[in-house]
């Protein structure tokens, strides 16, 4: 059965017509929700009753700054036992000897990354650039104790491994 163009476009019109005023609803819906919040962040409610303070009346929004007071000191609290600053290696840590080290073996991050668990147990993720180390390392079983020898790369702040043992 062929559709004519004269039934086909306004059909098309139609649906379009459709779409947009649902989304205008839903538009309004929002703008109307947002107002409803502003109104209501001025009202106050007294926090306990049958304790008699100076001042027994907070705001909502001095609720919502505790909150969010609250909520920021966790994350820096968060940020700060579990970020370390990592300096980005130059040609003089380079030449430095490798060192060599006892880790857990946690597979790959990625194509030419590993991640290993040092012995203090901490994470770090390191360059492996050697195809004969990458295909030694792919396959090793995850968790298994590996020694290794690694050192700093120019321009990097992962360690690259420059031998398995």
């Amino acid at each position: 059965m062929k559709l004519s163009r004269k039934i086909v476009i306004p059909m098309i019109a139609l649906g379009c017509m459709f779409a947009f005023t649902a989304c205008s609803k839903q538009t309004d819906q929002k703008l109307q929700k947002e107002t409803t919040t502003q109104k209501t962040k001025d009202i106050k409610r007294p926090i306990n009753t049958s304790q008699e303070k100076e001042n027994p009346e907070v705001t909502i929004d001095q609720k919502q700054d505790k909150k969010q007071d609250a909520s920021t000191q966790a994350k820096q609290n968060v940020t700060e036992a579990t970020t370390t600053e990592v300096p980005i290696a130059t040609k003089k840590d380079e030449k430095k000897s490798a060192k060599t080290e006892t880790v857990v073996y946690n597979g790959f991050a990625d194509g030419n990354c590993v991640e290993v668990q040092k012995e203090n147990g901490s994470f770090e993720v390191m360059l492996v650039s050697d195809d004969a180390l990458i295909k030694k390392l792919d396959s090793m079983d995850i968790g298994s104790k590996i020694t290794i020898s690694y050192k700093a790369k120019a321009g990097q702040a992962n360690k690259q491994i420059i031998k398995v043992n």
